[in-house]
């Protein structure tokens, strides 16, 4: 690393000759400022607009795809830029490398926002890490019993040992006292936002100051606060990452928790005699054993489907499905410690307990797991039980790898229980479980496998499972002889216990909503294409499933709003329409508007539909009862047209306040 030299320059003169040396020049007064390179400053400022931009972001869960983008730039500013040419990835770090991908993809795809934060929570800990390996700092090659200390010296060492350097970095002298400046200024700025604050309302009481500070700051005074809180939280994460760099590049934290003094730290901490641990183990197996000899038929009938006598479902599947998970952790923490604490050479004995222990773990596990299975087939899936399901499963793995240790002494038990932990959760999120749960309970409940179903638990489940939402609306609509509820009208049909209402509610909502561009996903992607094909996105509504009206306006004079009646049997609506910069509708204008095979009560075609139109001579605030001053309303005589769904009708108007206006059909 020649560039970084000059961090640590050679000494000039030998050590006997270093105590009359240091005596004779003042080291605090000659020491030159510490020098950095021209990649460094070149660094330091596109990290204060990445400490800007992490707020941004926040929470990531909450934007997606910016979160994603953000994190893609700076693994360019590093790896593309500053690393090019000195980056040393082993197998380790490839791997790593495409989980933290994985984790960005699923990320992307679905809405569930636990998992998300999850994904980029640990996206933001491996790209720290990363940074870290690829210039070499990592104690040993592969997959190293030290990994732990690896990503102590990757998340807290590196990064603080260099913290306050980015202010030097950023002054051209590169000296000491910029970094106490720099503090000096800031807490002076902190320190000045109260009074400066509180002056401004204080002497804003005078029309004439407040009507200056208007002017020169006309600006939303809510988004200026955001914004320079942004900026002075972001100074930390630039230090944060700038000091990661820094010590990365020099190695000037080589010496920190190395390699020796964490394998004397580890050592030293084998404290535990096997004999402790052994009578530690055994009162708990007795335990066990007595438990399963006395309840084995009680918690075993789940397995075959048959419940005990005088028990309902949801009470034999909950009574002691916690307790049963609880016990399986507490056994997980306890073998855990066995391994962490008791000597490498464990006796025979002591690794016949452990593999007993995980036996009798994994049993109760499957009791847990059997339970939860038989309320899952009575109730359908949620997302707590899925993922107290991936969790069991997530133990069941690791207690067999914890089985495989005790017969193989080599065997890194904890790395490889890391690795798998990390990729069953990214599978997990990849497959879209919030997706899955709303397909399943769909599935059974139009099969018929389900007698009913939770609207609200489903509608929960945000855009995952609008699809699914979609699929349900359309079926509980033909069950309903093809009505859907006017959500916008008066229109209300009491269908059974009200879920049918709520669900189209639910997705006329969400058809309104504009999902923000660095918030989408495929998720949000695919749910806007089934609200539009299923009519719930205002004006996307589809081709087939509406009638047109086209209205050509032949005036004499502009208007101020024109509104449109339409009825038909089970069907009457108003439609108003007007300029929302309040000016007039242009005398020539091409006006549309269209009515949804959802408005209508009787699905049969064609539709006789009779048409009224009032004009509202000049512009009033449009009111829902439709009352205008009678001096301005010009109602024309009603006129009945004939359509089926997909249909354009042409229309035009004419006429004039003086002599009236009139409708004719334009083929």
């Amino acid at each position: 690393m020649e560039e970084n030299s000059s961090l640590s320059p050679a000494p000039i003169f030998s050590e006997e000759a270093a105590p009359a040396a240091a005596a004779s020049v003042p080291a605090a007064e000659n020491a030159p400022p510490p020098a950095y390179t021209g990649k460094e400053r070149a660094l330091a400022w596109p990290l204060l607009l990445a400490g800007y931009f992490f707020w941004r972001v926040f929470p990531m869960s909450q934007k997606p795809l910016g979160a994603v983008l953000y994190l893609l730039s700076l693994f360019v500013l590093f790896f593309g830029f500053f690393l090019r040419g000195r980056m040393r990835f082993g197998a380790v770090q490839k791997l790593v490398a495409l989980s933290a991908l994985l984790a960005a993809a699923a990320a992307l795809l679905w809405a569930n926002r636990f998992l998300s934060f999850i994904c980029f929570i640990y996206l933001m800990a491996a790209s720290v890490y990363l940074v870290y390996a690829a210039t070499g700092n990592t104690l040993e090659d592969g997959l190293s019993p030290l990994v732990g200390a690896d990503l102590v010296r990757a998340w807290l060492i590196y990064p603080f040992s260099s913290f306050a350097k980015l202010f030097p970095a950023l002054s051209p002298k590169g000296g000491k006292g910029v970094v106490k400046t720099a503090l000096k200024v800031f807490l002076g700025l902190f320190l000045a936002v109260i009074p400066t604050f509180a002056a401004l309302s204080l002497l804003s009481y005078d029309s004439g100051f407040s009507a200056l500070v208007d002017r020169l700051f006309s600006f939303d005074s809510e988004k200026l606060v955001e914004n320079l809180l942004r900026l002075v939280f972001g100074i930390p994460v630039a230090m944060y990452l700038f000091g990661l760099y820094h010590s990365s590049v020099s190695g000037s934290c080589s010496e920190k928790l190395n390699a020796e003094s964490c394998r004397l730290r580890a050592e030293r901490r084998r404290v535990l005699p096997f004999i402790t641990a052994a009578a530690a183990v055994l009162p708990l197996l007795m335990i066990y054993g007595v438990f399963f000899f006395s309840q084995w038929s009680y918690y075993t009938a789940a397995f075959s489907g048959v419940l005990p006598q005088g028990v309902g479902y949801a009470e034999y599947a909950r009574e002691g499905f916690f307790q049963l998970c609880a016990v399986a952790g507490m056994n997980f923490l306890i073998l855990l410690g066995i391994l962490r604490y008791v000597n490498r050479k464990r006796p025979v004995l002591l690794r016949t307990l452990c593999i007993v222990l995980a036996l009798f773990t994994l049993i109760l596990l499957g009791t847990a797991a059997s339970k939860l299975w038989l309320y899952i087939a009575r109730y359908g899936l949620t997302q707590d039980r899925v993922y107290a399901a991936w969790f069991m499963g997530l133990l069941a793995v690791l207690f067999v790898l914890m089985i495989v240790g005790q017969f193989v002494p080599s065997f890194k038990t904890l790395l490889i229980a890391l690795a798998v932990t990390v990729a069953l959760y990214l599978a997990f999120a990849l497959s879209g479980p919030d997706r899955w749960i709303a397909e399943y309970n769909v599935g059974r409940y139009l099969n018929g496998t389900a007698g009913e179903i939770d609207v609200d638990m489903l509608c929960e489940l945000g855009d995952d499972a609008v699809p699914s939402l979609v699929r349900l609306e359309s079926f509980l609509c033909q069950k309903n002889g093809g009505v859907r509820p006017d959500v916008e009208g008066s229109y209300w049909y009491n269908f059974e216990d009200g879920s049918y209402e709520r669900l189209v509610l639910a997705l006329h909502d969400r058809g309104l909503e504009k999902t923000p561009f660095f918030s989408r996903t495929l998720s949000s992607l695919i749910a806007e294409r089934s609200l539009r094909r299923a009519g719930f996105v205002p004006g996307f509504e589809a081709d087939e499933d509406k009638i047109t009206l086209q209205i050509q306006l032949d005036l004499q004079e502009d208007i101020g709003l024109f509104l449109c009646e339409a009825e038909a049997p089970g069907f009457h609506v108003t439609d108003g329409q007007a300029n929302a910069d309040r000016s007039l509708i242009r005398r020539d204008e091409l006006l549309y508007d269209s009515f949804t095979r959802w408005q209508f009560m009787d699905p049969d075609e064609p539709k006789e539909i009779t048409l009224r139109f009032s004009v509202i001579t000049e512009y009033a605030d449009p009111n829902f009862e439709n009352h205008y001053p009678a001096e301005l309303t010009f109602v024309t005589d009603p006129v009945t047209i004939s359509a089926r769904f997909g249909d354009t009708v042409r229309i035009i108007v004419h006429g004039g306040r003086d002599s009236g206006y009139w409708v004719e059909l334009a083929g």
